[in-house]
């Protein structure tokens, strides 16, 4: 763990100048690849709240109230166990489905009204995130990956 102030010494240092060349390697090569990728995970997480929560018109509106998380949650658990298919298209192809299914539940009275979409989404959502957690108890040597995947890290990420 480097302190701080050697942090700030390379990052003020013009390139090239004599220095602690193992400090700039872990400062240029390892973390700042690793800085500028969760910048960009967080401006797209926002970007993505923001469009709920205006579609909703709804500032605690958020992926799990239409159960977009739980079924990426299950697409990603289901391919983790199984090993059939890359993790993150199983993931958008379970939250596709999920939010499919919240909306053709809500649908069912006719007219989907934002309260009948957000009360579908979270029962569907309670009700995933339920299988999620029997699939992981029925497949106890895929619980480390699978909760590996679904807190998420960005270890083992860099420029390549």
């Amino acid at each position: 763990m480097l302190p701080l102030p050697r942090v700030a010494r390379v990052l003020l240092q013009p390139a090239g100048s004599s220095g602690e060349a193992t400090d700039a390697t872990i400062v240029w090569e390892i973390r700042f690849g690793r800085v500028l990728l969760a910048a960009l995970i967080g401006a797209g997480l926002a970007v993505s709240g923001t469009a709920l929560q205006g579609l909703f018109r709804n500032p605690l509106a958020d992926p799990f109230v239409i159960g977009a998380s739980s079924g990426a949650a299950l697409g990603a658990t289901l391919a983790i166990v199984t090993g059939v298919g890359p993790v993150p298209l199983a993931a958008f192809a379970g939250s596709l489905l999920a939010v499919a299914a919240a909306y053709s539940i809500a649908e069912i009275g006719g007219v989907v009204p934002a309260t009948a979409l957000l009360l579908a989404g979270a029962a569907l959502n309670t009700f995933l995130s339920a299988i999620v957690s029997l699939v992981m108890l029925c497949n106890e040597q895929s619980t480390y990956a699978v909760l590996n995947w679904l807190l998420g890290g960005l270890s083992g990420r860099g420029w390549p």
